[in-house]
């Protein structure tokens, strides 16, 4: 059986499973409905999200960013979901941000694993490297040669199992240290260009589920994979 939401979130809220804990400011929360039809996997908390009044997980300048890509890609905000790799930001002894450890995203995994399943969106969002590095095998690959492309990715948790489509995106940030190439070939356009085709995917799916009979009429808009590495079962 699937915890809820909020029963997931309960277990993990006084968590101290990693070095994390005793640093943190707050446990920072996901965001978005529960029924979401996308699940975005966002880089762990930033400073900003760790002080940040609302304990939500994504804020400010990365959050509005995620914004600017949704809008322009005409996909509904509503049905979005915002969560990260770790609910906690990781930092130094000294207070400075740094890339979370495997044994952090290991500790923080199973929360992930239930949330995605609890949710049980149409389509993944994975954003940046650091929220690849759960599902990926083998050797590391750039984001570069990766990003807006899709895969499918099997997520298990106990017995429960859940195959979904998963887009890949530059990391939120990579959109910020350099303002968004608008033109034909930029990277700003290429992934709202991607995200459209997952727009059109998620559509599809729905139709799907509603009127098998209409929809298996319909070409499937899944693009061919350009990358020959797969992700892994999370």
């Amino acid at each position: 059986m699937i915890d809820t939401i909020e029963t997931i979130y309960s277990k993990y809220k006084h968590c101290t499973r990693c070095k994390l804990a005793p640093l943190r400011n707050q446990i920072t929360r996901p965001i978005g409905p529960v029924d979401a039809d996308w699940f975005f996997v966002v880089g762990p908390p930033d400073e900003q999200a760790d002080a940040h009044y609302s304990g939500n997980a994504v804020v400010g300048h990365r959050w509005r960013q995620l914004i600017i890509l949704l809008t322009r890609a005409k996909i509904d905000t509503s049905r979005v979901r915002v969560s990260p790799v770790t609910l906690c930001m990781p930092q130094t002894q000294m207070r400075e941000d740094r890339p979370p450890t495997d044994i952090e995203l290991n500790a923080c995994g199973g929360r992930l694993k239930e949330e995605i399943l609890a949710t049980d969106p149409t389509i993944l969002v994975l954003v940046g490297e650091e929220a690849i590095r759960p599902f990926w095998t083998g050797q590391k690959a750039k984001i570069t040669k990766i990003c807006n492309n899709f895969r499918e990715v099997e997520v298990r948790h106990g017995n429960l199992n859940a195959t979904f489509p998963t887009l890949i995106l530059r990391s939120l940030e990579s959109f910020l240290t350099r303002d968004p190439d608008w033109s034909p070939n930029g990277m700003g356009v290429k992934a709202v260009d991607a995200l459209q085709t997952a727009n059109r995917l998620v559509r599809f799916l729905d139709d799907l589920r509603r009127n098998p009979e209409h929809a298996t009429s319909l070409s499937y808009p899944m693009p061919r994979l350009q990358y020959h590495q797969k992700l892994d079962t999370f």
